[in-house]
């Protein structure tokens, strides 16, 4: 299949919202048919659609709105894959095929967009809906050892049974490093299989993993890359080093939390001197909190310790209205989660900020977009969604850590560009 134009202002008709029609002749090969293990359906992609869509072949409609309900007026932006049967009589074999696609386009720019690769009419195989799931992170060991748990997992009931492997390979040189192997890789619908791997690397640099799964009954294939993590920071020293800003900020009455970000061999104890009253410092957590009622900047001197030795800090709270004076070292929730944040995504991060980077004077943990329920309420205030079952909660929770959270809001009424 080729590629498609785009519709509306990206083709220089100004201002255009409204239907667009793309029309395409395809020839449709048995041979691929044939080839195929699965024989039932062809998948057809057509890339993203901006906004919404209605397919047909030979005049026959085969997909509409992205598998969605609604109408084609309503915005349904996104990657458009449909899957019909092998024995559809609006397909004709080894003959020339038109295929249609009526797009509406609900404003800017609007069409059919995509890499050519995007673009292309298949046999469903038996790898369809399945993949690997390698988002768990590595952990480290001694000399350059890495660990990981990586899962082979499926929507559709096809019952795999094969071999699963991996490769890893020095992409400067392209030379081998390793290989793995396991020969009882079997799973289906859910019931994922889980291998753990676990391997050394020559050096601290970044090496190519490709996982392949084959599946002894069909003999197909399925494969990943990723490559490998690595640090050049130099270790940490097992005497204890108080780290971060010589200065936080906090206006008059309002709670102060601030966990003094110190690193070493734990357990760690810690101590602060010149606290003013309405204060209080844990000395096995380093969490300060409380409230200052009183403006002013107030010297103190932070003092950690361990059986290895003892380090002091000079600090300075300031009192007072001038509170954003560093830099925010923090966690925002769009760049990873975008929408999809949720409770348990962000317990997530906070707890492996707190682990790996609050020692390093990180502190914030901040929710984007996408906690907000569709509408305000009667009083016209904003409500969590069903993500979000227990706000307080989960603000304590991050509370508790040592950290500071922040939300997104905005005064529209309902998200960001909603008014």
């Amino acid at each position: 299949m080729q590629t498609l134009p785009a519709l509306g202002n990206a083709r220089g008709h100004a201002n255009y919202d409204g239907f667009g029609w793309y029309r395409l002749h395809v020839v449709i090969p048995s041979s691929i048919k044939e080839k195929a293990y699965l024989k039932d359906s062809i998948i057809i992609s057509l890339g993203s659609i901006d906004d919404n869509d209605e397919v047909y072949l030979n005049g026959k409609l085969i997909g509409k709105y992205g598998s969605r309900g609604g109408n084609i007026k309503e915005s349904k932006y996104g990657h458009r894959s449909y899957t019909i049967s092998a024995n559809n009589p609006a397909i004709q074999w080894d003959k020339d095929n038109v295929l249609a696609i009526r797009v509406y386009d609900t404003g800017g720019d609007g069409g059919v967009y995509g890499l050519a690769s995007e673009y292309n009419i298949r046999m469903s195989d038996i790898m369809e809906g399945t993949q690997f799931d390698t988002s768990k992170d590595f952990s480290y060991g001694t000399k350059n050892s890495l660990g990981k748990s990586i899962q082979l997992v499926s929507k559709n009931h096809f019952q795999y049974n094969g071999t699963l492997s991996l490769t890893i390979t020095d992409p400067e040189t392209n030379k081998i490093i390793s290989t793995q192997k396991t020969d009882t890789a079997h799973f289906t619908n859910g019931k994922p299989f889980v291998w753990w791997v676990a391997f050394s690397t020559p050096q601290k640099k970044s090496y190519l993993i490709k996982y392949t799964f084959k599946d002894k009954k069909t003999g197909v294939e399925l494969s990943q890359t990723e490559t490998t993590p690595y640090i050049l920071t130099p270790a940490v020293s097992r005497v204890p080093r108080i780290n971060g800003a010589d200065i936080f900020g906090v206006r008059p009455g309002h709670p102060v939390l601030y966990l003094i970000p110190a690193t070493g061999r734990t357990p760690l104890t810690y101590k602060a001197t010149g606290l003013p009253a309405g204060l209080k410092l844990d000395t096995k957590t380093g969490i300060i909190t409380g409230v200052v009622a009183k403006a002013g900047n107030y010297p103190l001197t932070f003092t950690v310790s361990n059986k290895f030795g003892t380090n002091t800090k000079k600090f300075t709270l300031a009192i007072g209205n001038n509170i954003g004076l560093t830099p925010a070292l923090g966690w925002n929730s769009w760049n990873a989660r975008g929408l999809s944040v949720d409770d348990e995504k962000v317990r997530i991060s906070a707890r492996e900020m707190a682990e790996r980077l609050a020692a390093h004077g990180w502190g914030y943990i901040n929710i984007d977009d996408g906690w907000e329920a569709a509408a305000r309420n009667a009083d016209g205030k904003i409500e969590a969604n069903s993500k979000f079952p227990d706000m307080k909660g989960l603000t304590d929770y991050v509370h508790s850590l040592g950290l500071r959270m922040g939300i997104y809001s905005s005064p529209a009424r309902k998200r960001v560009g909603a008014i």
